[in-house]
């Protein structure tokens, strides 16, 4: 049998990373404008052009889809803490209370 063991600091700073990656994928909306936007410019006449708005919805669907499920993710990792943290504190009062 393996031992597991939790590393409470690393599941502390998971809510903060998965901050961080819905950020940098949030920030790619604005790129993906961009490049909406030149290719609108660069391909008139284009019968991809008409299909723009719709790619941009998408995008736009996806990134809010990602955004949310890393936010999921980042609760659950303080949950997470907090019941080990819990756990941790009901364990030591009941050796607390047998060994009184």
């Amino acid at each position: 049998m393996a031992d597991i063991s939790v590393d409470l600091q690393w599941v502390r700073r998971q809510p903060e990373k998965c901050d961080e990656i819905a950020k940098a994928i949030r920030n790619q909306l604005s790129t993906a404008e961009d490049a909406t936007d030149a290719l609108k410019t660069a391909a008139e006449g284009f019968e991809l052009i008409d299909s723009l708005p719709q790619m941009m919805e998408r995008w736009e669907d996806l990134n809010d889809l990602l955004c949310e499920r890393l936010q999921d993710a980042g609760e659950r990792f303080y949950q997470c803490a907090d019941r080990f943290d819990e756990n941790e504190t009901n364990a030591i009062d009941l050796l607390r209370n047998l060994l009184t």
